[in-house]
């Protein structure tokens, strides 16, 4: 079956399933591009296009990805997955720019991992903002043990002593998984997520993983 071509939502929606569920981001592109050509502010439109671009242009369309997503969460702040998306594009930035700045200098970064209208931001701003995204995500999701974990490993990395500390301090209660509520949750055990990486986790795996990076930073922080 075909969409609509003059109904926005059905156009984005059929886009978002071609890219998500098939895997085919040549033919979703257009789909999703008519979609906001309909309807400049449609959400599943702007998201999935800003997805698919930082997913699969980031060569080429790295800034349109962080434009479409900066539109999504201005237009809804509480979009937990373009707030977190928004989050993982920084954190890419973050440590493009840290391999590839000499002291003192962004020096030469590569193409496809900071946006070029960066130029006159320092790899110190642009990982606290990053580190402000991330805590955002973590207060939409729904299961934030996750995202915490994600999170940690990039204060871990590039965020300052002062970053570390605030996280000691405000991530403890991610390090206990929760009790299966659901059916389902019940069933298995624990819920699932899939990571920046593709990876797939527990809940029971992210509590885990957020107790051994607070320990690791309570060590290693001064």
């Amino acid at each position: 079956a075909e969409a609509d071509p003059r109904d926005a939502t059905t156009l984005a929606d059929y886009g978002r399933y071609i890219f998500v569920r098939l895997e085919n981001p040549t033919m979703a592109e257009p789909l999703l591009t008519a979609a906001l050509k309909l309807e400049a502010t449609c959400e599943v439109a702007l998201y999935h296009l800003a997805l698919l671009f930082f997913r699969e242009r980031k060569s080429t369309h790295l800034d349109q990805a962080e434009n479409l997503l900066r539109q999504v969460i201005g237009n809804n702040p509480q979009h937990a997955n373009g707030m977190l998306t928004l989050a993982r594009l920084f954190a890419d930035a973050t440590q493009a720019m840290f391999k590839s700045a000499p002291p003192g200098g962004n020096g030469s970064v590569p193409a496809g991992y900071v946006p070029s209208s960066w130029t006159s931001k320092s790899k110190e701003a642009v990982a606290e903002e990053c580190i402000a995204l991330y805590e955002k995500a973590i207060a939409l999701a729904k299961e934030p043990a996750f995202i915490a974990s994600e999170f940690l490993k990039f204060v871990s990395m590039f965020g300052s002593n002062k970053a570390k500390l605030a996280a000691v301090k405000s991530m403890g209660q991610y390090s206990v998984a929760p009790t299966p509520t659901s059916s389902t949750t019940a069933a298995t055990g624990s819920t699932f997520a899939t990571t920046a990486n593709g990876g797939v986790v527990t809940a029971t795996e992210a509590a885990a993983s957020v107790r051994a990076l607070l320990d690791e930073l309570r060590t290693n922080v001064k």
